[in-house]
């Protein structure tokens, strides 16, 4: 069983399972976070579509509702990897704001 503990160790390559389930999964994103996710004249948003391969779409926004929601369909590896690139421009616009605020954090 040598590919098995291969395929463990490497989270990043696609199961069996993976290729072949198809999945939807909804991400909530605080309204004042939607910039980072959509970038520049949709630049982030785009790379999320053409690095996973999962289709991604941002849901209407609601009158005063904290959130939006960010829906990623596609195969289970695909959505995997569309969750970890919205997770990186999100964490990376925290860190961004931490920085221009000194160490302030709105948790």
């Amino acid at each position: 069983g040598g590919v098995g503990t291969a395929k463990a160790r490497f989270p990043s390559t696609p199961t069996a399972t993976e290729i072949a389930t198809e999945t939807t999964t909804a991400i909530s994103i605080p309204v004042a976070q939607i910039g980072s996710v959509i970038g520049r004249s949709g630049a982030n948003i785009n790379q999320i579509r053409t690095g996973s391969g999962a289709k991604v779409k941002l849901h209407d926004s609601v009158p005063n509702a904290p959130e939006r929601t960010l829906e990623l369909s596609g195969t289970a590896y695909q959505v995997r990897v569309a969750q970890k690139l919205v997770a990186s421009f999100l964490l990376s616009e925290d860190q961004q704001q931490q920085q221009q605020h000194g160490l302030q954090t709105y948790h």
